[in-house]
């Protein structure tokens, strides 16, 4: 079997759109080694009944890769694992544009729209008294050029430390989300 791909470049708006629902982005970070969907489910605690729909969905889009088959009792099941690690808009798809605000709003959704729902039970749970580790925050600032270029490089980095760290299923420990966002601010917003 080939080793996972490190990154995967999406090529159509509606393989970006698939990225916008929570449940395909779990799916995603599940199946970075081969599973079943039952196997899938299992690690994600719901039914895999509720799953079979958004499997489809990833693998006819190629975010998903069927690439064994394996017998469990009577039934054969399919073994998926993600196309890669991560995933990003290639430049095919950055030129095919036609709507720059549905990319946008789509880029949008699939990058803060998942994480909207584990950050409010988190933050829920946090006001409820129980400590747990996260962060949450947001800044403005003026920056030059070549400190924008320093940030990002610096976002980079601790976007590859986090990368490298062991997120398959069968691993110990909690698993957490990083989003984030470094953009210019909109035209219009106070000094």
């Amino acid at each position: 079997m080939d080793p996972i791909q490190d990154e995967f470049r999406l090529t159509t708006l509606e393989q970006l759109e698939l990225l916008s629902g929570d449940t395909r982005i779990r799916i995603l970070q599940a199946s970075t080694k081969p599973a079943t969907v039952a196997e899938i489910a299992e690690h994600l605690g719901v039914p895999k009944t509720r799953l079979y729909y958004h499997v489809n969905q990833l693998a006819e889009a190629g975010l998903l890769v069927h690439v064994d088959t394996r017998k469990s009792g009577a039934r054969l099941e399919k073994v998926y694992r993600a196309a890669a690690r991560k995933f990003g808009p290639s430049e095919e798809l950055l030129d095919d544009i036609d709507d720059p605000v549905q990319a946008a709003k789509a880029t949008i959704r699939a990058v803060i729209d998942p994480s909207i729902p584990a950050l409010e039970a988190a933050l829920a749970r946090q006001f409820d008294g129980e400590e747990l580790a996260m962060d949450i925050g947001r800044s403005m600032g003026r920056l030059t050029q070549a400190q924008v270029r320093d940030v990002q490089a610096k976002l980079a980095e601790v976007v590859d430390i986090f990368r490298q760290r062991d997120t398959d299923f069968d691993t110990e420990g909690d698993t957490y989300v990083f989003t984030f966002a470094f953009n210019p601010a909109s035209e219009g917003v106070p000094e």
